[in-house]
């Protein structure tokens, strides 16, 4: 191949790359997952909310294995709050981070990617503290608090309907561990 046929198929190849961006195509065959999140139309919404400052400052409630109860923060895992964040409000009930929800929703069960994680939040919450399974400092339940605040009639004149402080116990190896099932709102939620 000479120079000119190699430079035309590295064009054409970031031709077909760039264009999905410039056209906003979202289910472009490239990328498998849609590039824009849309918000599906309702006249109900269920939005989340965290207290930043004590996020921020307190973190999750953790119970050892020896009946201790400590606080672990953002500090104490050496990641940035935004990522904190992400673990507290999203890992702890269950969800994936959202280009994961992206890839999954629009396909149907038989795309379904099965993520434990329960199992992830305590070996990452472990292992950085260093704690091991038979550390009496290992971290054997979880507790995190979250708002979720009820919109009605948002097509029209969005009013808060009421509002709910959620506190959620996670404990280690729990096979029946489902935020949702106690929690139908969970299903609606838009963050």
């Amino acid at each position: 191949m000479n120079k000119k046929v190699v430079s035309f198929f590295i064009a054409a190849y970031l031709i077909y790359l760039i264009l999905p961006a410039i056209f906003k195509w979202d289910y472009f065959p490239m990328t498998w997952a849609p590039m824009y999140s849309a918000v599906v139309a309702s006249d109900n919404y269920v939005i989340s909310a965290l207290d930043r400052d004590k996020v921020r400052n307190e973190g999750f409630l953790v119970k050892h294995r020896d009946g201790s109860r400590s606080n672990v923060t953002y500090k104490d895992l050496n990641v940035p709050l935004r990522s904190f964040w992400q673990i507290y409000s999203q890992r702890t009930y269950g969800f994936g981070p959202q280009v994961h929800r992206f890839a999954i929703n629009e396909f149907g069960p038989y795309n379904l990617i099965e993520v434990n994680w329960n199992e992830r939040l305590f070996n990452t919450l472990n292992k950085t503290l260093g704690y091991s399974e038979d550390d009496p400092k290992f971290i054997t339940e979880i507790t995190a608090t979250k708002y979720f605040h009820f919109f009605e009639e948002t097509r029209t004149n969005p009013q808060l309907n009421h509002t709910i402080t959620d506190t959620l116990t996670i404990k280690i190896n729990d096979p029946h561990f489902d935020p949702a099932a106690s929690r139908p709102y969970l299903k609606e939620l838009v963050e």
